[in-house]
């Protein structure tokens, strides 16, 4: 018996086993995680003595460009797979597939370009945070899908749609990981500081002159004002 996707239910299931694991521990990662951010880099900030203005905006659309980032990945795999799968009612999935990817390709286009407009170059805190924890959080579901795939190719008989999921798995995540994982470390090893301007740099207008001398002082030995010591 098969449900409007073409699958037989239990096989639908070992296919979602993956997400059912995961599934509490991803949703606190992507809702109540990206929140713990914006303390720390308030706090790096104020550690810096900088006055980011833009701290708070950089920090909302951070957090809606990586959950949409995430939704598109989940959108990409569910097409992936569908054009893997043999199953029946593949109009079903390529749709939900593309309801997934649509909107969220055009928030984080739009919040891609609103950010761009920041200073977010210039004072790039936020921007390393959110790229770090993006790259941690995809890393995750990418290795997990990993193993999922290795479990199923390693299982006596047919893989079916278990296998092709897994391989849709793994084509999606692990690549958005690998694609992450060298974002970031171009990012970061590129030699952008996440400081800032420096805040201690003294401008040269409040650094003060040395006051001339107050008390007599005897004239320069070199100015001739002396006549030459005779030399016996």
């Amino acid at each position: 018996m098969g449900n409007e996707f073409g699958l037989d239910p239990l096989a639908f299931l070992s296919i979602l086993s993956p997400f059912l694991v995961l599934g509490p521990a991803v949703m606190t990662l992507l809702v109540f995680g990206p929140l713990l951010l914006y303390p720390l880099a308030r706090w790096k900030v104020h550690r810096a003595q900088i006055d980011d203005a833009q701290l708070g905006i950089k920090v909302v659309l951070s957090y809606f460009a990586f959950i949409a980032f995430q939704l598109a990945l989940l959108a990409m795999m569910i097409l992936v797979f569908t054009l893997f799968s043999k199953a029946s009612g593949k109009g079903d999935l390529y749709r939900m597939g593309f309801a997934l990817l649509i909107p969220s390709g055009l928030v984080l286009a739009a919040h891609w370009v609103l950010l761009e407009r920041t200073n977010q170059h210039t004072y790039p805190t936020v921007r390393k945070l959110f790229l770090g924890y993006n790259l941690a959080v995809t890393g995750l579901l990418g290795f997990t899908m990993l193993l999922f795939a290795f479990q199923i190719f390693f299982k006596k008989g047919s893989a079916g749609d278990s296998g092709r999921f897994a391989i849709a798995a793994v084509i999606v995540y692990v690549s958005a990981w690998v694609a992450c994982g060298v974002q970031f470390g171009r990012y970061v090893l590129g030699g952008a500081s996440s400081a800032g301007p420096p805040a201690n740099v003294i401008p040269p207008s409040a650094i003060a002159k040395t006051p001339p001398p107050s008390g007599p002082s005897l004239p320069s030995l070199s100015a001739g004002s002396f006549p030459p010591i005779d030399q016996k």
